[in-house]
């Protein structure tokens, strides 16, 4: 356990730091050591295995055989390579994040607003 510096607020008692892992689920820290352990173990055992950073930055960079014939919808581990913004409704790769641009007629805001399609993702 590493010591919190005088005067700072541990992320425990942040109240920020709860809103986000609470209420919106956006921990930037592993929060249960024994759940990740577990779902290490059990991936492990199971073959899953999860895309880089780099690779979901870029889905051009992930192999298609890694998805195979996985069905989008249907529960498959092989789907967890699909979970980027880079999908069609069929679940097939894109070039460009399916999204409308709202523009500044519509929206009274100078900036056009750029909505990107969330219902691309697979369910897994």
């Amino acid at each position: 356990m590493t010591a919190t510096p005088a005067g700072a607020i541990h992320p425990s008692n942040d109240p920020i730091t709860h809103a986000l892992e609470n209420q919106f689920g956006l921990a930037d820290r592993v929060v249960d050591e024994a759940t990740l352990a577990n779902s290490v173990a059990r991936f492990r055992e199971r073959g899953i295995t999860l895309p880089t950073f780099a690779e979901l930055a870029d889905p051009s960079r992930i192999d298609p055989a890694r998805v195979g014939d996985a069905d989008p919808q249907g529960p498959d581990a092989r789907n967890l390579w699909r979970v980027h913004w880079y999908n069609d409704l069929a679940g097939n790769r894109v070039d460009v994040p399916q999204h409308v641009v709202l523009p500044p007629a519509l929206t009274g805001i100078e900036s056009p607003i750029i909505v990107v399609f969330g219902d691309r993702f697979p369910m897994i």
